[in-house]
């Protein structure tokens, strides 16, 4: 029973390698703290991995959500003040980027929306900017797949990585590659991000829960497109100000305030250094 096990599971693996002709789909669960000063402080999302055979796709399950349920309101004919008012129904608490990478040459394409402009930019990478060590003999597994540890260090974090040398596929959740086998789990030292595997689908065809990519972004820097997120969380209202030329009003003691001073969030970005 046991070999006849190992036989079928050795054929799933083939099937999902051979050429890279069927589409992988992988979910992985996301954790992060957004304050780094309080652990305590934490938010969780679904993550797609999309694995073609010239490409990769990442992007949040929820914000793609939401994403088609704003596309249907545009379609069905609602005002602006009706979709201001859903707006919470369109925007997830994370991770709003779509990250694609051309397997070919390690280009990956980043967009975003912080506001209503969509930017991206592009960046190369290759696995040397992971400074990937590997640790065989120490093992674990995940959805009953065995995989091997590796210790790694990428924008100024390290991180641990669980790959599975039994699905030989160079890819992992964000831009995280460059390892002999699928990444299914992989968190950083201090535990502000986790991810780790929930689905593994070998067969997958796109279906409702496909991203649906923004339209008509504007090409950026990276770090421009960082501080616009930096200043959303920090300085908001000067953030509508440069972003939609929005001015903020409020009545406080019978006076009128305008651009008031907002208690900025804090935040806990995955990259700290570019």
């Amino acid at each position: 029973m046991k070999i006849f096990i190992i036989y079928v599971f050795s054929l799933l693996i083939i099937n999902i390698c051979k050429g890279q002709s069927n589409t992988i789909l992988i979910r992985y669960d996301f954790t992060t703290i957004t304050d780094s000063t309080d652990k305590s402080k934490k938010l969780f999302d679904n993550m797609n991995l999309v694995i073609w055979s010239d490409r990769t796709e990442y992007y949040s399950q929820s914000r793609n959500a939401g994403n088609r349920i704003k596309e249907k309101d545009k379609a069905d004919g609602l005002t602006i003040q009706q979709m201001t008012a859903r707006n919470a129904l369109y925007m997830s608490l994370l991770e709003g980027s779509i990250i694609e990478r051309e397997k070919a040459n390690n280009i990956f394409t980043v967009s975003d929306r912080p506001s209503s402009v969509c930017y991206y930019y592009n960046e190369a990478l290759s696995s040397k900017d992971f400074n990937w060590k590997l640790i065989p003999d120490t093992t674990t597994e995940y959805l009953g797949v065995k995989c091997k540890k590796a210790i790694g260090f990428f924008k100024g974090r390290e991180y641990t990585a669980w790959y599975a040398t039994t699905i030989p596929i160079d890819a992992g959740p964000y831009k995280f590659f460059g390892l002999p086998g699928l990444i299914l789990a992989i968190n950083d030292k201090d535990n502000f991000f986790t991810f780790i595997v929930t689905e593994i689908n070998k067969d997958w065809s796109p279906d409702e829960n496909y991203f649906i990519p923004y339209k008509n972004c504007v090409k950026v820097e990276k770090n421009e497109l960082e501080d616009k997120r930096k200043m959303r969380l920090t300085e908001p209202a000067k953030f509508l100000r440069m972003e939609k030329g929005v001015t903020i009003k409020i009545k406080k003691d019978g006076q009128e305030i305008i651009n008031p001073v907002v208690k900025p969030r804090r935040y806990n970005f995955l990259e700290l250094v570019d």
